[in-house]
């Protein structure tokens, strides 16, 4: 009986160290101002949740998101050494008293010295291996159309927003007036959540995605909303895009297909609302 207790009580920390991880990560990917402050209070939400003192301090769990970032090859290279860089800068702003806290009550855990030496030494070695992956093969060449297609983004644009929306408007109002369409649901996009428009045809979910560019591609940070919002669900989801898709892009939809049984992903390339309306009567007249 102890042992299960014990069990359960790793897991739970292991549970909740992999979701304070993500929470930074994607407060330092897509939050410009994330301070230690905010760190420092998810940190205490996960003590409270867990019922225990934290076993990292704040440098050790910046250094944890670090390393996490380094080994995430979906990131372009680049990215990923200036989300490293950004939280490296953050590391200072932490006061003397919790940099040089590591915790004495856990100091005599063997158990957690290991894991805390082996996180920085997965993190020297992903280091390194980054200089040397560096502009070669298949995968720089992707990485490098990704880093290029991110800087060529900065199109968006008032007028391009305006032309984004009317586009978005034109295909969703056809989708809730066409006769083999059922069950819309209307979706609140205050932000981008990765599902415009839900609606079904006969008994399948559909979960449409709408991407507006005129010249950049479609790249991962494009798709990541939708990844994370049909993660649980069952049906389809319809990428919809008026330019292209990156390498980095397709390959990750291709990934997302195989592992996922329940919903696939199905890309739309079109230029008008128009060719929209006749590609989708095609694909009904198919399944």
């Amino acid at each position: 009986m102890p042992e299960r207790i014990e069990e359960a009580k790793k897991e739970k920390l292991q549970n909740a160290q992999s979701e304070l991880n993500q929470s930074i990560k994607e407060l330092t990917f897509s939050d410009s101002t994330i301070n230690i402050v905010e760190i420092q209070r998810l940190i205490e939400a996960k003590e409270i949740e867990i019922d225990e003192k934290y076993p990292l301090n704040i440098q050790g769990v910046i250094t944890v998101a670090q390393q996490s970032f380094v080994e995430d090859r979906f990131l372009p290279i680049v990215t990923r050494k200036h989300l490293f860089q950004k939280l490296e800068e953050l590391k200072k702003d932490i006061p003397v008293k919790d940099s040089q806290d590591t915790n004495s009550e856990k100091a005599g855990n063997t158990k957690s010295w290991i894991s805390w030496i082996s996180s920085i030494g997965a993190l020297l070695t992903a280091i390194l291996g980054l200089y040397s992956m560096f502009l070669k093969g298949k995968e720089d060449r992707e990485r490098q159309e990704e880093l290029s297609n991110e800087l060529q983004n900065v199109e968006a644009s008032d007028s391009l927003t305006e032309y984004a929306y009317q586009f978005e408007k034109r295909i969703i109002d056809f989708l809730r007036t066409a006769d083999f369409v059922s069950g819309t649901t209307e979706i609140q996009n205050e932000r981008d959540n990765g599902i415009d428009f839900e609606f079904k045809i006969g008994e399948k979910n559909i979960y449409l995605y709408i991407k507006y560019y005129r010249k950049s591609k479609v790249g991962l940070k494009g798709i990541f909303p939708l990844l994370d919002a049909i993660s649980n669900k069952k049906g389809e989801a319809w990428l919809v895009y008026s330019s292209d898709l990156t390498s980095m892009v397709r390959n990750r939809i291709e990934e997302f297909n195989k592992t996922h049984s329940d919903i696939k992903i199905k890309t739309i390339n079109i230029s008008s609302s128009e060719e929209f309306e006749q590609k989708v009567k095609e694909i009904i007249q198919t399944t």
